[in-house]
């Protein structure tokens, strides 16, 4: 009787040295999983070191500049990091009454990050039923301000207007405007440094520099564009896009 009693015991000792074995056989690496955090992005509208508000007037390369609109469209977001990479298929518009949208859900860990200023060729071309029965809310929608100029010429990738003084005597008398689009002006641009996302409900900021878009520019001799009918300053304000747009956190 005792024998069957060790026997059992014997048994019943292997088995919970299988089960543990199984076990141990499912549990993850000692590295612990690193969870997505929910990330955001706010989009930070600046004069130099002066945070922008629509119809203050500014000092940009001795000009005494009225802006009243700065808008523009912010897509096509890529996150390279050094375990995964994130597609962000959303359009922004920064400069808008609102400031900080939802990104997506991304792992922490630091990220360069590439991103396009303007609309995607593919989207900048579409049928009026595609623009015009697009849900309220959709960037890509109709705005107010117009960031738009006909359905079948596409969208303002970038808008500023506003009123210049031109003599110096204080009074804001002559209208600027600055209206970049079509596909040739379509910019993809690479963040400048690295960006960390870590914690939880992170935000990633993009800060649009207004003086960086008119440096070398005088804006009292060049004051509007629509790209065809001033392509020389269209392409000047293009390539400073480098100095206005910059990725921080």
């Amino acid at each position: 009787m005792k024998k069957n009693w060790f026997l059992l015991l014997v048994m019943i000792g292997a088995g919970l040295v299988i089960f543990s074995c199984k076990d141990d056989d499912n549990t993850p690496p000692g590295i612990p999983e690193i969870v997505p955090t929910q990330v955001s992005l706010e989009i930070q509208t600046r004069v130099g070191s002066e945070i922008y508000i629509p119809g203050n007037k500014y000092d940009i390369n001795g000009s005494q500049l009225q802006i009243d609109v700065a808008q523009f469209y912010l897509g096509n977001i890529e996150l390279d990091g050094g375990n995964e990479d994130y597609d962000i298929d959303k359009y922004f518009i920064g400069g808008g009454s609102e400031n900080k949208f939802f990104l997506d859900s991304i792992k922490s860990d630091r990220y360069e990050i590439d991103f396009g200023i303007g609309v995607e060729p593919d989207l900048n071309s579409q049928t009026t039923e595609d623009f015009t029965t697009r849900a309220d809310g959709d960037p890509l929608g109709i705005q107010d301000p117009s960031m738009h100029w006909n359905w079948n010429t596409g969208y303002k990738f970038l808008r500023i207007d506003g009123l210049v003084d031109t003599n110096g005597d204080g009074t804001f008398e002559t209208a600027v405007q600055y209206h970049i689009g079509s596909d040739a002006y379509y910019k993809e641009l690479e963040s400048q440094q690295q960006v960390a996302i870590e914690g939880e409900n992170d935000t990633i900021t993009l800060r649009f520099d207004i003086a960086g878009l008119f440096k070398d520019i005088n804006i009292s001799n060049g004051l509007s564009t629509h790209v065809g009918d001033n392509k020389e300053l269209a392409d000047k304000l293009l390539d400073n896009y480098k100095e206005a747009f910059s990725f921080n956190n």
